[in-house]
């Protein structure tokens, strides 16, 4: 063999053998690691910060993290041209103090327990913040609290000591399946093309989520238990545009879409500070091309679901019922921007909602140019609409009047539960198709 086909052979075997081994897992253990080692699963190292600020972690590595208290995740200036994971070893649970990923591109973190009750240091706004020159970000299956147990708090501790939950801006972000207690605002963001989804946001003292960044999808969270101890008017999700004079309701807020969630104000209504909810509020647009559809909305408010300044917006298929002890009915309303500028292109169909008796009906709807009004139905009786509304059971029960009613034009494919809304003789009005 010659000279030169050897060292070509050579070469070639080192690339792929470079490229077979791209990737490695590592391991930190911050009870029984030490700084020397070298992060197998035999020999783990000791300090997470270390880990981060060596940048010991390559693009394609997977850092799996040990019980005990790791400090603080601090994540800037990271951007990598792969995805970098850091997760909780299998059965582990990794305490922390805050997690912070600033100007920094594809890491993935997963499984954590985020607390400053845990030690360390106390974060100044959010408990986990994600912002800056920031894209290609996934932060799943965690717990984030400000204290592991608030049920003691008095009113002044809800506006002192609460933390913001999950803060997100950037771009091509995903928050995903986290569990979100004990905090003011749970997962406000600023975010582009992007994902929240799957969270359980319970106890918190402002807004559930705001979503202020265009094309971003908000599906399947779970939101409950508003606390009310200040003047701040408290909403599940809160949008408003921004415009070049940063001032609300001088831009537009494009493409968000609302899909599957639970929003309910209060799980007890007798809870101390319990909060009298607004559902969906939208008060500052413009909003166009954003799709809300196939939540549950149980409050005492009056804005069930509320959007001022819709251009191409639809609202279907929402079911909105009154739970709480407050005085007001929630209503479902599309209709002009504050400063005049009538809605355009807009539909509202095929939505559950309590009889609102003290408005007439074009009132409560509020019907003028721009926003079509078609198939939705007022409930009188929940109990003869759905299974079990005490329960918060707000599928349709065996012959409710909503069943086969909905304009199918306007209904989306599936219902709440993923069931397709081809069934009997149409689709059925409300968050749920019958079975």
């Amino acid at each position: 063999m010659s000279g030169l086909l050897r060292t070509t052979l050579l070469g070639l075997a080192l690339s792929l053998g470079a490229s077979a081994t791209l990737s490695a897992d590592y391991y930190v253990d911050p009870v029984s690691g030490a700084p020397e080692n070298d992060g197998s699963a035999k020999s783990p190292w000791r300090s997470l910060e270390t880990v981060i600020e060596e940048g010991l972690l390559k693009a394609g590595d997977t850092l799996h993290l040990r019980d005990g208290f790791h400090g603080a995740l601090k994540i800037s200036g990271r951007q990598n041209n792969d995805w970098i994971t850091i997760t909780a070893e299998e059965g582990h649970e990794p305490k922390l103090s805050l997690v912070a990923i600033l100007d920094s591109r594809f890491w993935r973190v997963s499984g954590l327990d985020v607390s400053p009750e845990h030690g360390g240091e106390r974060p100044e706004k959010n408990i986990v913040s994600i912002g800056g020159d920031t894209s290609d970000i996934v932060f799943s299956d965690s717990k984030v609290r400000t204290v592991l147990d608030a049920s003691g708090w008095s009113a002044e501790d809800w506006k002192t000591r609460a933390l913001h939950g999950i803060g997100h801006g950037g771009e091509t972000i995903s928050v995903t399946d986290n569990l979100v207690q004990n905090v003011k605002h749970g997962i406000p963001g600023i975010s582009n093309n992007s994902r929240i989804a799957g969270n359980t946001i319970d106890n918190y003292s402002a807004d559930g989520m705001r979503g202020l960044g265009n094309h971003t999808v908000y599906e399947f969270n779970r939101i409950t238990n508003c606390r009310d101890v200040d003047d701040n008017h408290d909403d599940g999700f809160q949008s408003w545009s921004v415009g070049p004079d940063k001032k609300p309701g001088t831009g537009t807020v494009v493409g968000g879409v609302l899909r599957g969630n639970v929003i309910i104000g209060v799980t007890d209504p007798d809870q101390p500070f319990a909060c009298s909810l607004h559902g969906i509020g939208m008060f500052d647009g413009m909003f166009e091309d954003w799709v809300i559809e196939n939540n549950l909305i149980l409050v005492d408010h009056y804005h069930g679901i509320t959007v001022m300044g819709a251009k191409n917006v639809v609202v279907r298929n929402n079911t909105v019922m009154k739970w709480g002890n407050g005085g007001g009915r929630p209503w479902v309303v599309v209709t002009r921007h504050k400063d005049g500028r009538l809605a355009e292109n807009s539909v509202v169909a095929n939505n559950l909602l309590p009889e609102q008796k003290w408005i007439s009906q074009d009132h409560f709807q509020l019907r003028q140019p721009g926003v079509a009004i078609i198939n939705n139905m007022e409930v009188k009786k929940p109990e003869k609409f759905y299974v079990d509304p005490k329960a918060f059971n707000l599928r349709l029960r065996d012959g409710s009047p909503a069943a086969d009613l909905a304009a199918p034009q306007f209904a989306p494919p599936q219902d709440v539960d993923g069931v397709d809304r081809s069934k009997g003789r149409g689709p059925d009005i409300g968050a749920y198709e019958s079975w």
